[in-house]
């Protein structure tokens, strides 16, 4: 597998970006919602992107062609800026933005994250078709879990309501993982499902809709050296002004 190289100069007045993509062999997708010209306002990519209306079409800056579309646009995630940081904010309520892509055990998904509310079981990312590949809201305020067919998956309180976070998943059956910010990273047995793509902000079943901003994501197969993951997660960190 080839390795992951991120630069983290800004380029252009954005925010710092993979570079190079991903490798051939590395399926996944990588979204930066600083990068507008990346971005439209309709699912068709028609529509240039604008602070304070809805993202329908965020591409897809890994390589790898996995654009995240939301064709009805009432459920579309609205881009935002504050403090010099973009972000898509979700209402909590249907917002959702997604890909299909095929996405085997194991793989790894590190973001940029702010839970804006919390009700148990809601979602911050989930798959586009099934129950795998999900990141959630489990017990009590603030926790989260990651679940890829169980619902015993590791989990984590350090993402306190209203703060911005770096949040670390693996997702590889009785060795997932989840991490907040810099913090160790909890593991626990989370299933061996498959996922099929990301859908940002609910679950397949757009049911589950999370309140939260996404400053930036990146979902990779195959498991990252720990260079390679310190590099991600400071990417992400640098994205949301967070302090690792």
């Amino acid at each position: 597998m080839l390795g992951l190289a991120l630069d983290l100069m800004r380029r252009g007045g954005g925010a710092a970006g993979p570079a190079p993509p991903f490798g051939a062999s590395e399926p996944g997708a990588w979204y930066d919602p600083s990068d507008l010209a990346s971005m439209f306002q309709n699912d068709a990519a028609s529509v240039a992107a604008a602070v304070d209306a809805p993202v329908g079409y965020l591409g897809d800056l890994s390589g790898n062609g996995n654009h995240a579309v939301q064709a009805d646009a009432a459920r579309r995630p609205v881009l935002r800026l504050e403090n010099g940081f973009h972000f898509l904010e979700f209402d909590g309520e249907d917002d959702a933005i997604g890909a299909p892509f095929a996405l085997a055990q194991p793989w790894e998904r590190v973001s940029a994250v702010r839970q804006i509310g919390w009700i148990s079981q809601r979602r911050i990312f989930g798959d586009f078709t099934t129950a795998n590949g999900q990141l959630y809201q489990i017990t009590g305020s603030p926790t989260l879990r990651v679940q890829s067919g169980l619902t015993t998956g590791p989990t984590s309180a350090a993402a306190a309501i209203g703060a911005d976070h770096v949040i670390s998943e693996r997702h590889n059956g009785a060795a997932s993982a989840l991490a907040v910010d810099a913090g160790a990273f909890a593991v626990a047995d989370a299933g061996s499902g498959a996922a099929n793509g990301i859908m940002i902000g609910n679950r397949a079943a757009l049911d589950r809709a999370g309140s939260l901003r996404c400053y930036g994501l990146m979902v990779r197969g195959g498991t990252m050296s720990a260079g390679q993951l310190a590099e991600a997660q400071a990417w992400m960190a640098e994205q949301a002004g967070v302090v690792l």
